[in-house]
């Protein structure tokens, strides 16, 4: 016997009295997850926690709406809880999104900045390595150091040597280094930068102070070997031209005036002429090549590469710790350390953290046994 036709529906049946069951669960876990998707969404939008807690916030969000879908009722009044709880998972879910997006930029940038300060860094310890072995030419043809300045005639060698320049005002041991430095090819047609070196040092007057208006326009001349490109205050414009690497003298105020025989005596001295060569080989370099500072990357007091003085011939002051390090006596141009160029032209990373003993032992000829 077939039933009538309002008896086929499902609808039709009565229904128990009492609270109707909610399908598919509870809601309430549903909208906590949607409350905990907006507040990961909210931290994923904070600098450094972007992935941490975006990815969550997005997965919270999104298996969240699909719980709170399931318990949808269409047919049923609306309930603002799930709605609420709707609005919240979306949100969430779109926080979580932005932090993600933020967090893969952030990252990205992150390791572009690691890349270029590698790049810049090896660039650094190249331009470093580059002096060095001008250094050693230098040396293969005079056989002999160069001195602090450029000797000068009216000096201590001659008859009248209060009419010489004081060693300050005098031309730096670059200058007498021009000849033997290798101009980079990229550079050579950027303007005054790229004139040949060797008629660089031609245009520079010794017996004149460095700033004396017949060696002003060779003084203004770039020498990007000079320049370190992660410097804060890298200037191609800058003039006179500085050098972000002084040499070093030794330990003490009075560091480039010391004989060689001082334990305190550097590399670079006024009146110091170290050599390698005669009888007694080794002995103008006690404590070796590879264990002797030639000269340093520094920050500080960054000057002209054609004055003699501070800014191209740098005591240590053993009083002013640490050594190496942000606006410091040496170093703060990469993260963690120095370079240093060692009179055998290799280039060493010297950390920040290490033994600053280490570091004034370097800066002089003599080493403690």
């Amino acid at each position: 016997m077939d039933l009538p036709n309002h008896a086929t529906s499902r609808d039709s049946f009565p229904v128990p009295p009492g609270p109707r069951p909610e399908r598919g669960g509870s809601l309430r876990p549903a909208v906590a997850w949607a409350l905990v998707s907006v507040l990961l969404g909210l931290a994923s939008v904070v600098p450094l926690l972007q992935l941490i807690t975006g990815i969550p916030a997005l997965l919270a969000g999104f298996f969240s709406l699909r719980r709170l879908n399931t318990l949808a009722d269409r047919r049923d009044p609306p309930r603002p809880a799930l709605e609420w709880g709707r609005r919240s998972a979306v949100a969430g879910m779109v926080l979580g999104g932005v932090g993600i997006v933020l967090g893969v930029i952030g990252l990205a940038a992150l390791v572009l900045l690691r890349v270029g300060e590698a790049s810049r860094r090896l660039k650094c310890a190249n331009n470093l390595r580059e002096l060095g072995m001008a250094v050693a030419r230098y040396h293969a043809d005079k056989k002999a150091f160069p001195s602090a300045t450029v000797p000068n005639r009216a000096g201590l060698a001659g008859f009248a040597p209060w009419r010489a320049p004081a060693y300050a005002d005098r031309l730096s041991w670059v200058v007498l280094l021009l000849p033997y430095l290798e101009a980079p090819q990229e550079k050579e047609k950027r303007g005054r930068a790229g004139r040949r070196l060797d008629a660089l040092r031609s245009e520079l007057n010794g017996e004149r102070s460095w700033d004396d208006p017949a060696n002003a326009a060779a003084s203004e001349t770039l020498l990007y070997q000079l320049l370190c490109p992660s410097h804060s205050d890298f200037d191609p414009d800058r003039r006179p031209a500085p050098t972000h690497y002084p040499g070093i003298a030794g330990v003490g105020a009075d560091a480039a005036e010391l004989p060689r025989e001082s334990e305190r005596a550097g590399f670079f001295g006024y009146e110091r002429h170290l050599r390698l060569n005669g009888p007694a080989v080794g002995e103008e370099l006690p404590g070796g090549a590879s264990h002797t500072m030639l000269c340093a990357e520094s920050m500080r007091d960054n000057g002209a590469w054609a004055a003699g003085g501070r800014s191209t011939v740098r005591p240590l002051d053993p009083n002013d710790l640490p050594y190496v390090g942000y606006n410091r006596q040496f170093g703060g141009l990469h993260p963690g350390g120095a370079n240093l160029l060692m009179v055998g032209a290799e280039v060493q990373f010297f950390n920040d953290k290490a033994n600053p003993e280490v570091f004034k032992s370097l800066a002089t000829l003599w080493k403690d046994e």
